[in-house]
């Protein structure tokens, strides 16, 4: 897993995505892969992802126009820092960690993912040869305690979809499957003890298969109700070490979105409401995302809206060639006790054959 690693970032750089998450963190379920999933969130299933995109929900593979093979690079403003933890993790450098750790000030949270991937209409693949995803939060400042989460993978998935068209509507549906290795950390310490006996960092290994099933139906009427549900991060099998329960637990997002006809409008717009069904959901409302996704030409912007969630994203393409941009605000726990917005910004660049 390492040389595949090290060989894809030799090549291309990474996939990265950096940014500051809200206090329910996504370990568990798929990463996203590009910048369109990432501004997109929880309500990426819902949206038709257009050209040059993967589909979260694989029941969206059928408005695939063409057979599709998508590289993608894009940076994000913590670059280096992300890298930095990943050489730590992959050297097992328990030290460097601890010391890194004790010179944030505040929380931190860093997601990483790099990908390949092939599509069309009813099939899609996509090999990720590194995936990070790292969040620490310090409970004592006097007496330093850390809640340390660390998860390094590599992976496949493959997207399965079965449509059927109907004289009034279309429904589809779609089945992924998601092979991993992982490399994990998922502790509660004191700093000082790490210091002094960096062993009891406890690194584990283990293996896992995972599936997420896909449905949408759509009204062939004028403004193309769409009504989606993603269940997602079943266990077909673990193996190696002990799993988090972090990255075993299911969930499901149930999604509606309507686009107006296109020629009311310059290019094609959709938007949506999602709701996330998820025990750790403290509050109704927390569950709730906005979604908007506007086409015009070869240029595409993606929004949404949550709790304490803003993200705003453009992208563009020509010839095979596609850039894009994002922006991305969330609301996250300080280690003093308060709340912090914390904004980054992500760059993308990638090849569309």
């Amino acid at each position: 897993m390492k040389n595949l690693s090290r060989i894809f970032h030799s090549i291309i750089s990474i996939l990265i995505f950096c940014s500051a998450a809200a206090e329910t963190m996504s370990f568990k379920g798929p990463q996203a892969l590009d910048l369109n999933q990432n501004v997109l969130g929880q309500s990426c299933h819902l949206i038709n992802p257009g050209p040059g995109s993967i589909p979260c929900n694989p029941a969206q593979l059928v408005f695939s126009k063409r057979p599709q093979f998508v590289a993608n690079v894009s940076l994000g403003e913590n670059y280096q820092r992300v890298d930095a933890y990943r050489k730590d993790i992959e050297n097992k450098d328990e030290l460097a960690v601890v010391k890194k750790l004790l010179e944030e000030t505040e929380a931190l949270d860093l997601q990483a993912t790099g990908v390949l991937w092939v599509k069309n209409s009813w099939f899609s693949l996509a090999y990720i040869p590194l995936s990070m995803s790292f969040y620490s939060e310090l409970r004592n400042r006097s007496y330093p305690r850390v809640d340390l989460k660390i998860l390094v993978e590599e992976s496949i998935r493959m997207q399965l979809a079965k449509p059927f068209d109907f004289e009034k509507w279309t429904i589809s549906t779609g089945l992924q499957i998601r092979a991993s290795q992982r490399e994990t950390l998922f502790q509660e310490l004191a700093l000082f003890d790490v210091l002094a006996d960096p062993e009891l960092l406890n690194i584990q290994h283990h293996d896992s298969i995972h599936f997420d099933f896909g449905f949408l139906w759509q009204h062939k009427i004028e403004w193309s109700p769409k009504l989606s549900l993603f269940v997602q991060n079943m266990t077909l099998s673990n193996s190696g070490d002990s799993t988090p329960k972090e990255l075993t637990k299911s969930y499901a997002d149930l999604g509606f979105s309507l686009s107006p006809v296109q020629d009311k409008l310059w290019g094609r717009l959709e938007t949506g409401v999602n709701y996330r069904l998820d025990k750790k959901t403290s509050r109704f409302i927390d569950g709730f995302q906005l979604v908007a996704n506007y086409g015009l030409g070869l240029m595409t912007t993606s929004a949404s809206i949550g709790n304490e969630h803003l993200a705003l994203g453009v992208s563009t393409s020509f010839l095979s060639a596609k850039t894009g941009i994002s922006f991305v605000q969330k609301t996250l726990n300080n280690w003093d006790g308060g709340k912090k917005t914390d904004n980054s910004v992500n760059l993308e660049f990638g090849l569309v054959y």
